[in-house]
């Protein structure tokens, strides 16, 4: 007999848009939900989870369900932590192997301006593998476990690499990588290599934008500081990402002297559904206006998002709208002064990992 732990996905910006009341009433509902489904399982399971509409407070949310097989804590109903490690070093195992056999790739989403689509600022790199169906697949899951097991370093150095030779390979490319603040502290040789080469082609430091996702904690961000004042004295741009999300205050993310902030998406998607939502999106822009001036607005799908763009004088925006994350980068026009004049175009090779 297998059991399957439920995990409500999207639970952190559930709690970040509605409050803590509403994400514990979701994950409330979620249980129940299971336990009427209880014969079910696999993907009938999850999309019967899904199909479910949650509401709170007059509102409807949707949620995001994965089920994980076995492994749960009998006495609470949640993964146990023996289990959680196991399932993540399992899915980190996979995700690195996948990158050793050459069946992940990057796709890449252009981060665009709301008043004009074809003003490309950059593209962001995002790692996809082939899954078993020959479909790409997202590979956030499997990114999650790594950094969770504070090995992030064992892939973000090799994809900054791979973002390097993309940019190297297409003069006219100007890209983004996520990598965790954790990677980015140190001395070691693999660190030095990547530095010297941006040292010796300062025109492709100018290119690259490395985006540090603000989950990780306070004290990460900190111990990062000299590697971005290094990368920042190269021309390489600094983005602080999901702002909003996460535990670190203003003053620390202004130590950090990022030169852009792009919002979570959550807050975006949540803005049209009520006069408070709207509300805290606007605050959450003037926040980031305080971090520094370049702010990206995520998670625009429709043309009520790109509405609220506009209204809130956004410079730039990233999301499905714009269209979906693509193997190949279609040239834009220049965007305006004074961010960097370069246009994307061409596609990458299989990310690979020495």
């Amino acid at each position: 007999m297998h059991l399957s732990t439920v995990r409500l996905n999207n639970l952190p910006p559930i709690r970040a848009a509605y409050g803590e009341q509403a994400a514990y009433a979701a994950q409330q509902h979620l249980r129940a939900a299971a336990a009427r489904h209880a014969g079910m399982a696999g993907d009938r399971l999850r999309a019967m989870l899904e199909s479910e509409p949650f509401h709170f407070d007059g509102q409807e949310i949707l949620l995001s369900v994965s089920l994980d097989r076995d492994g749960i804590d009998p006495a609470h109903d949640i993964p146990s932590p023996a289990f959680r490690y196991r399932r993540d070093m399992q899915l980190a195992v996979a995700l690195l192997q996948a990158v050793r056999r050459g069946t992940t790739h990057f796709a890449w989403r252009p981060i665009a301006s709301p008043r004009d689509p074809g003003a490309i600022l950059y593209h962001e790199a995002q790692l996809r593998r082939v899954g078993e169906d020959g479909v790409a697949v997202d590979c956030a899951a499997g990114y999650a476990a790594l950094a969770g097991l504070g090995l992030a370093h064992r892939l973000d150095r090799p994809l900054l690499a791979d973002v390097i030779d993309a940019l190297a390979a297409d003069p006219l490319a100007c890209l983004s990588v996520a990598l965790s603040a954790r990677s980015l502290k140190g001395q070691d040789a693999g660190w030095s290599d990547l530095i010297l080469r941006l040292k010796r082609d300062r025109g492709l430091a100018r290119r690259l934008v490395i985006e540090i996702v603000e989950r990780d904690p306070p004290p990460a961000m900190h111990d990062c500081q000299p590697r971005l004042r290094q990368l920042q004295a190269l021309g390489v741009r600094i983005a602080i990402g999901r702002f909003g999300t996460g535990r670190a205050s203003v003053g620390q993310l202004m130590a950090l002297a990022p030169d852009m902030v792009k919002l979570d998406g959550a807050f975006m998607q949540m803005a049209p559904r009520s006069p408070d939502h709207r509300a805290q999106l606007g605050h959450l822009i003037l926040l980031a206006r305080m971090v520094c001036p370049t702010v990206i607005v995520d998670g625009v799908e429709s043309g009520r998002h790109l509405q609220i763009a506009l209204d809130e004088e956004m410079e730039w925006m990233a999301g499905a709208l714009l269209g979906r994350s693509s193997l190949r980068r279609d040239p834009g026009l220049p965007p305006p002064a004074p961010a960097i004049r370069a246009l994307p175009g061409g596609s990458l090779r299989p990310s690979t990992l020495a």
